[in-house]
């Protein structure tokens, strides 16, 4: 968080996050508020893990469904995913994902 903040991104508000099952108990999750908006951040304690950490997406019709852990995630627009060291990120926001690359300089997650 200290990051962001040194970066021009403060963070307002930290919560737990209702995506927590969909990551397991390998890392914490948190709902991070903005104020550009909110993303959603992984926090891993070994960065093996979230060097392991993979995010598949396929399309069914109009619904983006991204398979994480062995399950799926539906959302009805584009998430946006990315880690830095052994914290990973998500965005439902395409700007919010800008920013969070501005400041932390992630790398993509892949499949």
């Amino acid at each position: 968080m200290s990051r962001l903040a040194g970066n021009g991104v403060p963070v307002i508000q930290l919560a737990g996050s209702t995506s927590q099952p969909l990551i397991g108990a390998s890392a914490v999750v948190c709902y991070v508020k903005i104020r550009a908006g909110a993303f959603e951040a992984a926090f891993f304690t070994d960065a093996g893990a979230a060097e392991q950490f993979r995010v598949c997406e396929t399309r069914s019709g109009s619904r983006y469904l991204y398979r994480v852990n062995g399950k799926t995630m539906d959302a009805a627009y584009p998430v946006h995913w990315s880690r830095a060291g052994t914290v990973v990120v998500w965005a439902y926001d395409q700007d919010v994902d800008r920013m969070l690359s501005s400041a932390l300089h992630p790398v993509s997650v892949s499949c």
